[in-house]
């Protein structure tokens, strides 16, 4: 699920890389890290947000927009 981060646009394509159906993939998903498919991916994303504002000298708006948020 890394790798594609910003690149996934739904779970039925994570699903299908995992080999399972969206249904059962994001049943199992919740239930081993209780929390969905969804909350997980914007969890990391500000993970990384977060890392880049504290390592990097790149403006608030540059780092949003990298990530994909519309707004700052």
């Amino acid at each position: 699920m890394e790798n594609p981060l910003f690149e996934v646009t739904s779970v039925e394509q994570i699903a299908k890389y995992a080999h399972s159906t969206p249904f059962y993939f994001q049943r199992t998903f919740s239930t081993i890290t209780n929390m969905t498919v969804g909350d997980y991916f914007q969890r990391r994303r500000l993970t990384l947000v977060a890392q880049d504002l504290v390592t990097s000298n790149s403006k608030v708006i540059d780092i949003s927009l990298k990530y994909g948020y519309e707004t700052p």
